[in-house]
């Protein structure tokens, strides 16, 4: 297989099916260009390919199916099925569609209003609602005329719309932040009062552990069911982590600065101090920035755990992450401990499948493994 005038690769993440290669070809003599992409399994098969005279966007729409694929273009979005012999045929095509499955179904808007479709690009929920919440735990917030509910996934209205919502809500935990008159509180699935509606804000729940967090007049703070106070109301900011941790960031202000730490729902304590410009939990460690400008990695106790470094990748990938001296970058392991030296510049990726494309001081490009060892050389 040979591709030509090859504009960019994405590389392929671990959950994906195919690697999406971007071409453009300009043809001198009848002044024309093309735009193509092609979508490429793991035997370097082309599975897919989409061709057009203007851009337009194209990804696949989920990672358990690579046939199905999202094209954007004129400001339409469009749902392709692409058979055995690459040829293509449209399913829907939408005003909108937040691509990113939630609980297996993706949102779509058509007409102004909201519907859902599920991962085989089947309509569920005609487009029918003003506003959304993404489906969680099989239930997802709407709204209609104003007023927030909750639907299943066979669209039978569980929760009546009688709510306010000004921010994101789910049933973490059995329980979903609603609002009535102003005024934040919890209910269950059976929509009964579990916290009143007396609180200033309330935010979605971790799915882990009792803690509420809720706002009382300009501070938040965390209570139990029972709404005693666990966790006194000292902070300025709140956020649940979507990422899979069991952890709220919290953020204090101080001389117009903002502190980031970290509460342990399961502990029901605050593991990480707010001092911290930012903090990016990851599975073995925590990366943060720090106020002078410096990254350290600290552990799920809190404690710092490495050197500074002039940058430290957020997120680690397969164990590593990058990171900088002096504009060179290296990758050290969730200890802290280097693991390659700095010696790349700041165009290398992210390890995939034990490999990482780099980017070298000359500017040429090698594929390493993650010891560092060259596997191949690029040019």
């Amino acid at each position: 297989m040979k591709l030509k005038n090859i504009k960019s690769v994405s590389k392929r993440l671990q959950d994906s099916l195919l690697t999406k290669v971007e071409c453009t070809f300009e043809n001198w003599r009848t002044n024309e260009r093309f735009y193509e992409v092609f979508f490429i399994d793991n035997n370097g098969k082309i599975v897919a390919k989409f061709k057009n005279k203007t851009p337009f966007l194209v990804e696949q729409l989920t990672s358990k199916y690579n046939s199905l694929f999202v094209v954007w273009h004129s400001d339409i979005y469009h749902i392709i099925l692409v058979y055995y012999d690459l040829t293509d045929t449209v399913i829907n095509s939408y005003e909108d569609i937040e691509l990113g499955v939630e609980d297996g179904c993706f949102a779509v808007k058509d007409n102004g209003l909201w519907g859902f479709i599920n991962e085989e690009a089947i309509e569920t929920i005609a487009p029918q609602y003003d506003n959304y919440c993404a489906f969680n735990n099989g239930f997802a917030a709407v709204c209609k005329n104003g007023k927030w509910g909750f639907i299943n996934k066979n669209n039978e209205l569980i929760i009546p719309f009688e709510y306010d919502i000004t921010d994101y809500t789910c049933f973490n935990g059995g329980y979903a932040p609603v609002s009535k008159n102003g005024r934040f509180g919890f209910i269950d699935i059976s929509n009964r009062t579990v916290i009143p509606f007396v609180y200033k804000n309330a935010l979605m729940r971790s799915k882990y552990g009792k803690l509420f967090p809720v706002k009382v007049n300009d501070k938040w703070g965390f209570i139990d069911i029972h709404q005693n106070e666990v966790i006194p109301f000292e902070f300025d900011n709140i956020e649940c982590d979507c990422d899979g941790y069991s952890v709220y960031h919290v953020m204090k202000k101080f001389n117009e600065h903002e502190f980031w730490g970290l509460v342990d729902a399961r502990l029901n304590k605050q593991i990480v101090f707010c001092k911290y410009l930012s903090l990016c939990p990851n599975p073995n460690s925590i990366q943060a920035h720090k106020l002078n400008g410096k990254y350290v990695l600290l552990n799920w106790e809190g404690e710092e755990i490495s050197q500074e470094f002039d940058y430290i990748e957020e997120y680690s990938s397969e164990g590593l992450y990058k990171y900088a001296e002096n504009d060179i970058y290296g990758y050290i392991d969730e200890t802290g401990k280097c693991i390659i030296n700095p010696q790349y510049k700041n165009l290398s990726e992210d390890f995939t499948g034990g490999l990482a494309i780099v980017v070298n001081k000359d500017f040429s490009k090698s594929i390493i493994n993650t010891s560092g060892k060259i596997i191949i050389e690029l040019k």
